[in-house]
């Protein structure tokens, strides 16, 4: 049984399902470090990083940034592979997570000075409430489900597929067994591929920087290169040009435990060379967190650079292009932009993420219209007793309300009551962290003739009750148990 407690009025948020994005005929169009990308299969297409991927590393139909099986994610937060260390996970949605009792792989809490030499230290943190990470929409974790991030240190997204599948090139350019990695290293083998099957494919320059996808832990490289050379063939530091979306490896677990893509896109000096020493990696998704980028922070980790834009061209990055309607951020139905980023018909059902409102249907790609009565879960109180640790000092409030007929100062004298969100005959809670503490109220008193009649329907039926005398104001709080 759902029990529904009407209360205040409020206003209601929608979502709009287009997020900025600026159109444009050609390049000069753009700002610097910016392209044109769409105009040869649209009319207008819109401004995109010089440097953009419309291909997805996993070659399986169907399978977009914003919809594949994530295993583990860019660690925003301090440098790389120093995880054993390191005491949070920032990804690049904002969210993250810090190093407590519930950890993965790891101990509680870094051991110094050990920690920094500690080899395959693969820490995972648990979310403080037990509730799943979204990251990109379909995050998954990596041994301990999604209510994990992982991992701390890490340098670039894994990937969860099965042994053989197809890993296709990203972009055109020359693919390179690799000899050196200046970021996962190659610790106790003669080269990066023989540590990891590490490969990369530099695309080449573009307004003055070099750039590569790196791919780790293929099972083999696969096909030919555009000259005809067998890329199997291939000895570390040798390479074979490959063009955009061919298969050119199969997944595989060569180098850790369980199959999986470690995907990395790096920035590199194009006097050093792809696999200099000076290189950086940076994150493909972009920065969709509130706030600055901690890898805009001097400092914060020399081998990575900021930037805000996504790199890949796909329904899902926030920005409207070529062969879109919308794009909100995601690849979800139900909220008026289409998991295929196409605007769902008028009058569709939607949910604009309000749990205080119901009903909301689209109009012209924005859902609205829904009931403005929030809808809260049951609350089970306590009459609870002041230890006194600090003790509870009285204060005075101002109070009006709905009724206006017993407004002014009271005093709060002493906590009274702490209420649970409860679940009754199985309902389930909409809000695990939202709670109630109330406190005894002093104050003026409420004439018999002001008493408001009040008819009130919840989930036991409807009765109708005379208003008496304010006794406790209660308001919204956390909850610790305390050891």
């Amino acid at each position: 049984m759902r029990i529904a407690f009407a209360v205040a009025t409020m206003t209601l948020a929608v979502l709009s399902p287009v997020s900025a994005s600026v159109a444009c005929t050609g390049d000069a169009e753009c700002a610097a470090n910016e392209r044109c990308h769409g105009t040869a299969g649209c009319a207008t297409g819109s401004c995109v990083p010089a440097f953009s991927l419309a291909t997805f590393p996993i070659g399986q139909s169907g399978i977009t940034p914003y919809n594949a099986a994530l295993v583990a994610v860019l660690d925003h937060k301090s440098r790389f592979y120093q995880q054993c260390c390191d005491t949070e996970i920032v990804a690049y949605t904002g969210e993250s997570v810090v190093r407590g009792a519930e950890v993965g792989l790891c101990p509680s809490e870094p051991l110094f000075p050990q920690c920094f030499v500690t080899p395959n230290c693969i820490c995972e943190y648990k979310h403080p409430d037990s509730i799943p990470f979204t990251i990109n929409g379909n995050y998954v974790g990596a041994l301990f489900g999604p209510e994990y991030l992982s991992y701390d240190g890490h340098a670039g997204y894994d990937y969860g597929y099965g042994a053989g599948t197809s890993l296709v090139a990203t972009a055109s350019g020359n693919l390179c067994k690799a000899i050196e990695d200046p970021i996962n290293g190659h610790v106790g083998a003669l080269t990066a591929w023989d540590k990891f099957h590490t490969f990369y494919i530099d695309h080449g320059a573009i307004d003055g920087a070099g750039y590569a996808s790196w791919y780790l832990h293929a099972q083999d490289l696969a096909g030919t290169g555009s000259g005809g050379e067998v890329l199997a063939e291939l000895l570390p530091g040798e390479c074979a040009p490959v063009g955009e979306g061919q298969v050119v490896a199969t997944l595989g677990n060569f180098g850790t435990f369980l199959p999986h893509l470690h995907f990395e896109v790096r920035t590199y000096d194009l006097l050093e060379g792809t696999e200099g020493f000076s290189q950086k990696g940076f994150d493909p998704y972009g920065w969709t967190g509130t706030g600055t980028d901690p890898l805009a922070t001097p400092g914060e980790n020399p081998q990575a650079e900021s930037r805000i834009a996504a790199t890949w061209i796909a329904c899902g990055n926030g920005r409207l292009e070529c062969g879109e309607q919308c794009d909100d951020g995601n690849t979800l139905d139900g909220d008026c932009c289409s998991s295929s980023c196409q605007l769902e018909s008028d009058g569709s059902i939607c949910d604009d993420g309000d749990d205080c409102s119901g009903g909301e249907t689209c109009l012209a790609g924005t859902c609205g219209g829904g009931s403005d009565v929030c809808l809260l879960d049951p609350f089970k109180c306590y009459k609870v007793k002041d230890l006194k640790d600090p003790k509870f000092e009285r204060s005075a409030v101002t109070l009006s309300d709905q009724f206006g007929v017993n407004d002014g100062t009271f005093e709060l004298v002493k906590p009274r009551y702490l209420c649970n969100p409860a679940t009754v005959d199985g309902s389930a809670i909409l809000q695990p962290a939202g709670h109630l503490t109330c406190y005894k109220l002093k104050g003026p008193k409420l004439d018999v003739a002001d008493r408001p009649e009040i008819e009130v329907t919840d989930g036991f039926g409807t009765v109708r009750l005379q208003a008496k005398k304010p006794s406790v104001l209660c308001v919204p709080s956390t909850k610790t148990v305390l050891p």
